[in-house]
């Protein structure tokens, strides 16, 4: 189906996900400006209901569409575990998200999605900046831990005192712990069950590296996730206990990442947060904010939308 026109020989498709071309997609998605790890289709396989692509030309950009059903209206929504998806590109083009947005089909009734920090959508739309917090990893440790605070120097010296040595453990262990230690309002089993699965093809995949820290009783206090690729390193959920806390295992592990990483052209993603206290723990590394957008459309008819309010 034809969408839209970019230029005279450009068109945007819609393809639904059993049509798709998958390694030309995933071969788009590596080659972009804006390649991450949320964009591959084995990822979205895992963490969406459904989900279909736009794609321009021979697959030169893509943006993939995750979307659920509720009665009979479609509605895209973000995905858990999935913080910025949209336009993936090889080619040059300032109009291009803007096309991309324009060819959204119209059997989606509302959108709510977060673009990657590389895609420009125009103020008139209805979007909202959400903040990232990133750090180059391309100088050495030395300098990297300069740019710390004060504070987070600390901790990790604490923490170093300690005497805390890093150990692999089965996510089972990990999700005990955000259980017992978290109110989780947005999660439910349906989600802990698809970290594992999350989990799982990452590690086929030699994406991923857990650390965690034991007590005295080989007890698992605290670990963290994060997804590795060529371009980033993703802290994508962590959990601690109470003494996981007080030993200061969070900024441990993340120097950990940090020093191992360091002197490489990879960039650690922190994953946000609009949370003010997570977000001064991720800036106290020294990291930069990363702005990316949010975009909201409600095509629900009139009379829809005052039965849903």
């Amino acid at each position: 189906i034809r969408l839209s026109l970019v230029g005279s020989e450009m068109c945007i498709r819609d393809r639904l996900r059993e049509d798709l071309e998958e390694h030309k997609y995933n071969a788009c998605i590596e080659k972009s400006k804006q390649s991450n790890l949320y964009g591959y289709s084995w990822y979205l396989d895992i963490v969406c209901e459904s989900w279909d692509v736009l794609v321009l030309n021979n697959y030169e950009a893509v943006m993939p569409i995750p979307w659920k059903k509720k009665y009979v209206i479609k509605y895209i929504c973000q995905p858990f575990f999935c913080q910025q998806l949209g336009v993936f590109s090889t080619v040059e083009n300032k109009q291009l998200t803007e096309e991309f947005i324009d060819s959204i089909p119209a059997k989606f009734l509302k959108i709510s999605l977060q673009f990657n920090s590389l895609n420009i959508i125009s103020e008139e739309r209805n979007i909202s900046q959400r903040l990232n917090y990133i750090l180059l990893l391309n100088d050495s440790y030395k300098n990297i831990f300069k740019s710390f605070s004060k504070g987070r120097k600390h901790a990790v010296k604490q923490a170093m005192k300690n005497e805390l040595i890093s150990v692999d453990f089965s996510i089972d262990e990990l999700i005990l712990i955000a259980k017992q230690n978290y109110d989780f309002d947005d999660f439910s089993s349906k989600e802990f069950t698809l970290l594992k699965q999350l989990i799982e093809a990452l590690k086929n995949r030699n994406k991923l590296e857990l650390l965690g820290i034991r007590d005295a009783n080989n007890t698992l206090i605290g670990g963290s996730v994060f997804l590795i690729d060529s371009h980033r390193i993703i802290y994508l959920f962590s959990a601690m206990s109470k003494e996981g806390k007080e030993k200061q295992v969070p900024s441990f592990l993340l120097n950990q990442i940090i020093e191992k990483y360091s002197e490489s052209q990879r960039i650690l993603d922190f994953e946000g947060s609009m949370i003010p206290g997570i977000a001064s723990f991720f800036k106290s590394f020294g990291s930069i904010v990363e702005n990316y957008s949010f975009l909201q459309v409600n095509r629900l008819p009139f009379l829809l939308r005052l039965l849903k309010s």
